[in-house]
């Protein structure tokens, strides 16, 4: 019984790596995305066209996200937060929800100090257009872009914004 078990459980083990592989086989990560895609072209939620190259000299926080995504409704405050501490951030939250309605519906739940701020940007992607060119599957995702215009990282999922490994991540 014991070794069934053990052999289930290894099983297991064994497809949920097998799938995390085939998961991210051939994703883009941050030195696959070529400086000149991120020369983008975003609509925000008030019908205006904003250009990531725009904002060079800040870092830019370009945050793919959901209302419907758990982890990225979690992450969402903190990354509002960090962006109101730090004048040397731009978060620009790019929505792939197809309703902009529940896009303002979140929004009024945030904090209305930060959503205010000239450093936040909500744009909108429906059906996922932008995000599909980037490689981006998964939510959150978030490419972080240097004062100098160039991609420094990219992140698949939710992490800590406020911790001192992203302080440090998003310094160099």
């Amino acid at each position: 019984m014991r070794t069934n078990l053990l052999i289930i459980a290894g099983c297991i083990i064994a497809a949920l790596a097998f799938t995390w592989l085939l998961d991210f086989q051939g994703r883009p990560t941050a030195a696959h995305i070529k400086s000149s895609e991120l020369n983008l072209t975003l609509t925000t939620l008030d019908g205006k066209s904003i250009q990531l190259s725009d904002y060079r000299g800040k870092i830019i926080l370009l945050n793919f996200w959901a209302t419907w995504c758990p982890p990225c409704v979690i992450e969402f405050p903190q990354m509002l937060e960090l962006t109101a501490t730090n004048k040397d951030i731009i978060f620009i939250a790019v929505s792939v929800d197809e309703n902009e309605d529940a896009i303002e519906r979140f929004l009024k739940k945030q904090n209305q100090k930060h959503t205010n701020s000239e450093r936040f940007i909500t744009a909108h992607d429906p059906g996922r257009k932008t995000a599909h060119n980037l490689g981006i599957k998964k939510f959150p995702e978030t490419i972080i872009i240097g004062k100098d215009g160039r991609i420094k990282d990219k992140i698949v999922g939710a992490i800590d914004w406020l911790s001192d490994e992203t302080e440090q991540r998003l310094s160099h």
